[in-house]
């Protein structure tokens, strides 16, 4: 609600200007956001000492292979497709009036017969 109310806020004029600086620097904050995920996971795994083994130590040294596995992995699981939300979704049936109802017809094509 907070960030709704936030988004109101911001000026059409701002927001055309934050997508394009969103857009200009895309790739920095990309890399970014995956350095700051795989660096969270990281220190979460090491505060919590139970889920630290030593395959997973070897795992989180190769930082670069580690970092593009936790951001798609991260990315997985908060993806939320719109067709889920399709199949959830009520249909609306629109009853049109006669006068705008079209004439229906069954249309059937005749092949010719192929000789053999």
């Amino acid at each position: 609600m907070i960030f709704q109310l936030t988004l109101k806020k911001i000026r059409l004029k701002n927001k055309k200007k934050l997508d394009e600086l969103i857009v200009k620097y895309n790739d920095v904050l990309y890399e970014s956001m995956k350095i700051s995920l795989a660096e969270d996971l990281m220190n979460l795994i090491i505060t919590n000492r139970d889920d630290l083994d030593q395959d997973l130590k070897e795992t989180m040294q190769e930082k670069r292979e580690f970092k593009e596995y936790v951001i798609k992995q991260f990315f997985k699981n908060n993806y939320k497709p719109v067709t889920k939300e399709l199949s959830s979704m009520t249909e609306e049936k629109i009853k049109l009036p006669k006068h705008l109802k079209s004439k229906q017809r069954k249309v059937t094509k005749i092949y010719p017969q192929e000789s053999k």
